[in-house]
């Protein structure tokens, strides 16, 4: 690969991080319905994102939120490593489902959901 080459590849990677961790401080900030827009709807640069980056970055999800949160779905533990655009339609929809009925519950300390 030429040196020219190598920039243009690099400055493009760059780019796409960038866009990345753009997306993910917008589920910080906007909270579970963000992340339930990114599931149902990814484009390229959201569906490269992994889905354990985009679960922890919804604020008050821990790793034990998200494993019940997957647990409830039957989807398994290994599918967190994967790609948002790697999972089925049926995964992604369903996790959005679970992230909008969580969302809308108060957990109590020993992490059950409790209607508000």
């Amino acid at each position: 690969m030429s040196t020219p080459q190598a920039m243009s590849a690099l400055a493009e990677a760059n780019r796409i991080r960038l866009a990345q961790a753009a997306e993910l401080r917008k589920i910080r900030a906007g909270g579970y319905a963000e992340a339930v827009a990114l599931l149902t709807d990814p484009d390229e640069i959201q569906g490269a994102i992994k889905l354990e980056k985009v679960l922890l970055s919804v604020p008050r999800y821990g790793r034990h939120r998200v494993s019940v949160l997957l647990n409830d779905c039957g989807i398994q533990q290994s599918r967190m490593l994967r790609r948002v655009r790697e999972l089925t339609e049926r995964e992604r929809l369903c996790i959005a489902s679970m992230l909008e009925t969580y969302g809308k519950r108060v957990w109590k300390k020993d992490r059950q959901p409790v209607a508000a």
